[in-house]
Parts: structure tokens; C-alpha cells; sequence
């Protein structure tokens, strides 16, 4: 499923766009003045501090915390979008298999909503467009009408195939558990075999990953073991 490009990165130049775009975050005190608003205080201040394109555009459909929420996710993606179209070579490699956990997720939301018989608009509002599958590519798995379409053509546009044993659960209608158990899973072994630790960036981006994995497995641990 997964191949290195053999590239070198351009590492310089997109730490430089990263950095620039930090810059841009809301800092500390912003955060320490929020305390003191009403939510729409928070709303103007938020649109004002960066993000009044998002917040122009979903201003129709919503309101209150769902704005707020749903501008900076769309602020989040199109600012993921950029760092992966500035990169080249062995960093476009990391960089996208990290941010494949967007795929995964809207795969995840996709499905959910279709099982609940959810209307394509209200399943649009949940897409987090910030992986490498684009919004036209969501819309068009939206557009299918059974879970195995669905499967299918997210197969094909993110190079990989399910297993026969999780189409079957599925397909079955037992338990859409499965499939996001196996999508979480490739999402971390592909994301570890895009790493090549040979340097010290690299190795320290490895070591951030399995930190992250090990957070994941510990959540999981306490989920069931709550649950019995």
C-alpha cells in the first residue's frame, strides 16, 4: 500500500511555510481573554483573528459552537492542504501518510452517516477535507448508496484493499466497529513505513508517532476496560 518516493525533502523550505504559519495561531493570551466572553464574543474574536473567511462561509448553515467548531476545522484543512502541496520528495511521503488520518476519518463518517440513513448535506458538515482525498473526491463517496460502493471507490482512490473477512462483517450489516478497528490499524502501520529513521529529524518524528501509538493503545485499554 505504501511506497517511498526515494526523493530527498524539501525540508527547509516547508519548515519556513510551518513556521510562518504558526505564527498565525492564537496565543496564550487570547486564549486567557476567551475565558471572559460570551459565545458570541468568542465568535467575533475568533472571526477577527484569522479565520473570518470560515466563518463568512458557514455563517448560513450555523451558529454558536457549531460555527466556531466546524470554521476551525475548515481553517485546519485548507492549512494541511497547503503544508502537503508545498512538500516534495520523502517529506510529501510522511506528511501525507500522517495526514491520511483524515481519510480514515471521513471514510469513517461517510459510513456512519449511510448506516443512519443521514442526507448527504448533513454528512458533508462532519468531512474534515484534510488529507489527501479532496472534497470533490468525499462528495463523490457520498454520492454512493451502499456501504460495498462506498469501500470500493475509497479503495481505489487511496491505492489499498480490505480484507475479505472485514467486507463480509460489513456487508453483513454486524458491526461497522471492524472496519474502523482495521482503518485505525492501517493508518499506523503505513504511517510508521513512511519513515525512513535514518536521520535525526526523521528518527525524532518516529519517536513522536510511536509516542502517539502508545497514547492510542492506552485510550483503547481504558475504553474496554470501562465498558467490562
Amino acid at each position: 500500500m505504501f511506497r517511498r518516493s526515494g526523493k530527498k525533502g524539501n525540508y527547509a523550505y516547508t519548515v519556513a511555510r510551518v513556521k510562518a504559519k504558526k505564527a498565525l495561531l492564537l496565543k496564550e493570551e487570547g486564549y486567557n481573554k476567551m475565558l471572559m466572553m460570551s459565545v458570541p464574543e468568542i465568535s467575533r474574536y475568533v472571526s477577527e483573528s484569522g479565520y473570518q473567511k470560515e466563518m463568512t462561509d458557514l455563517a448560513s448553515r450555523m451558529s454558536g459552537m457549531e460555527l466556531l467548531e466546524y470554521a476551525t476545522y475548515a481553517s485546519m484543512a485548507e492549512v494541511f492542504r497547503n503544508i502537503l502541496s508545498a512538500s516534495e520528495g520523502e517529506l510529501k511521503d510522511m506528511v501525507s501518510a500522517y495526514l491520511a488520518k483524515w481519510d480514515y476519518w471521513n471514510l469513517k463518517v461517510i459510513i456512519r452517516g449511510k448506516s443512519y440513513g443521514l442526507q448527504a448535506d448533513r454528512i458533508k458538515e462532519d468531512l474534515v477535507p484534510a488529507g489527501s482525498l479532496s472534497a470533490e473526491a468525499l462528495d463523490k463517496l457520498i454520492t454512493y448508496d451502499t456501504e460495498d460502493e462506498i469501500l470500493a471507490g475509497f479503495a481505489q482512490m487511496a491505492h489499498m484493499t480490505f480484507p475479505q473477512d472485514v467486507l463480509s462483517v460489513i456487508k453483513a450489516g454486524k458491526y461497522l466497529g471492524v472496519l474502523e478497528d482495521y482503518v485505525d490499524k492501517c493508518y499506523y502501520e503505513n504511517l510508521v513505513k513512511s519513515i525512513d529513521p535514518s536521520s535525526r529529524p526523521t528518527k525524532l518524528f518516529l519517536d513522536f508517532v510511536k509516542t502517539e501509538i502508545d497514547t492510542k493503545n492506552l485510550e483503547t485499554i481504558l475504553k474496554l476496560k470501562i465498558e467490562g
